[in-house]
């Protein structure tokens, strides 16, 4: 003889006691009693304004850093380059900042258009009392998503143009910029004072190099940086693809190494990638900027 099995009683989920009438939650599918049902509810309303709270606590930190953008590094730089120029790229700069308050502006607006569509949710949430822990989970994870957003810097750089005999700069997108021709920024102007309105001669004169691409002492490879001691009648030159800075002195037919690489070792005559060069007359010393050192 068998007998059928009798089915077992379902159970609160809170109290674990075994009821008749018991309701399931959209939000977990787990069942609650009369009793119970109100408590997670609450619990509900709980998580609710925890996120509300945050979400006040993150748009006082939006309104914070609008005012603090002046102290990050891109603003620093644009500001001690103005700071070691002379009076004429004063305008230049002006220019640089307003470029980067609008790209901070654009990212906060962009913000505070998500953080309102935040609040109309949070808002019809309440006032339509229907919510779970779906919609929580959302709200949580739009919350998240926007804290890391603001935590990352702005995509720009500051490469450098050469045109000039200020060292100008400008802002661009990092996106525009080629992985193998990376953005150095030498944010230094030319010791030498040149009018505006100076002419120039229409043939010029080599003053280094002028025989070809090669490691000869008369011949250069992918020069970079340049400086020229008015005193010294001499010019430096980073001679990257050779690994070395040389120094031409006026009317010379051949350059003399100021730094090298020898061997693997890194030392302190030991330069693989010098992309700039100055010279302190006050310290006596060459200083060398080294991509890789």
């Amino acid at each position: 003889m068998t007998t059928a099995g009798i089915p077992s009683q379902p159970k609160c989920f809170i109290c674990e006691k075994n009821k008749d009438n018991l309701y399931t939650c959209e939000g977990c599918s787990k069942q609650f009693c009369v009793t119970d049902l109100p408590k997670h509810r609450q619990g509900h309303v709980l998580e609710l304004e925890k996120i509300v709270t945050d979400w006040d606590t993150f748009q006082q930190i939006i309104s914070e850093q609008k005012h603090d953008l002046s102290h990050r590094p891109l603003i620093q730089q644009v500001n001690e380059w103005e700071r070691d120029s002379i009076m004429k790229i004063k305008q230049r700069a002006e220019d640089c900042r307003q470029t980067l308050f609008e790209s901070r502006d654009e990212n906060i607006i962009e913000m505070k258009r998500k953080l309102n569509q935040f609040i109309v949710d949070l808002r019809k949430m309440r006032e339509d009392d229907d919510f779970n822990e779906i919609h929580l989970n959302k709200l949580r994870t739009l919350l998240e998503e926007l804290k890391a957003k603001l935590g990352q810097p702005l995509h720009v750089c500051i490469p450098e143009e050469r045109k000039s005999f200020i060292n100008k700069i400008l802002i661009t997108n990092k996106a525009s910029v080629s992985p193998s021709k990376p953005a150095f920024l030498p944010l230094r102007s030319c010791s030498v004072d040149i009018h505006p309105n100076a002419q120039w001669k229409q043939n010029g004169l080599t003053v280094a190099g002028g025989n070809g691409q090669g490691n000869g002492m008369n011949q250069l490879s992918n020069p970079w940086g340049l400086y020229v001691d008015d005193d010294d009648q001499t010019v430096y030159v980073a001679d990257v693809a050779n690994r070395r800075v040389v120094k031409w002195k006026s009317s010379a037919t051949n350059g003399q190494v100021a730094t090298s690489i020898n061997g693997h070792r890194r030392e302190a005559h030991q330069l693989p990638r010098s992309f700039d060069v100055i010279v302190d007359k006050e310290r006596d010393s060459l200083i060398v900027c080294d991509y890789t050192s």
